[in-house]
């Protein structure tokens, strides 16, 4: 029998609402369409990177949101 290695759960990185296909509340078809379309960006680069260099950038992006809503 093989030994099975127990993996820590993480949080998954794409919990948020904007990374659902599914389309929001208010949301124009346009919006819906160019939403998407980051999405797709975003996987590529998940792809690319792997996890946690996609995390980390992530992480930048959402600093970068709080510093431009102020």
């Amino acid at each position: 029998m093989k030994n099975i290695k127990l993996v820590e759960s993480e949080a998954s990185i794409f919990d948020d609402n904007a990374l659902s296909s599914v389309r929001l509340e208010n949301e124009t078809r346009e919006q819906y369409k160019a939403r998407l379309k980051e999405n797709k960006n975003f996987m590529k680069m998940y792809k690319r990177f792997g996890r946690e260099r996609f995390k980390q950038f992530m992480n930048f992006m959402k600093q970068m949101g709080e510093q431009g809503a102020e």
